[in-house]
């Protein structure tokens, strides 16, 4: 079952859904490199929260990974959890929410 990324609030609501199909995820995360935090948080069998001031950190993980993107399917899922992310970082109340399996 792939890992889902939801947007939303702290109230419930959810305002997005992005699901992982091709776990382009696994390729963000690099457990080796202390420099993806946030990345190399994300729990693949529970739920992580990424609260809108891990955003500017997250960006600049995804950022890196789209700087050599793997191919374009992952790219279109990265590119798409990137949109995500920036949304989120402009207000306290949002959250990225990631449900593994």
């Amino acid at each position: 079952m792939p890992i889902k990324v939801k947007f939303g609030d702290f109230q419930g609501h959810v305002f997005a859904t992005l699901l992982d199909p091709g776990n382009a995820l696994h390729r963000l995360q690099k457990p080796e490199d202390e420099s993806f935090r946030l990345a190399n948080s994300i729990d693949w069998y529970g739920t992580t929260v990424l609260k809108s001031g891990d955003m500017p950190e997250f960006l600049k993980e995804l950022d890196r990974v789209l700087a050599t993107p793997p191919n374009a399917d992952d790219t279109r899922f990265l590119v798409f959890l990137r949109e995500l992310a920036v949304r989120c970082s402009r207000e306290a109340r949002f959250k990225l929410e990631f449900v593994g399996d």
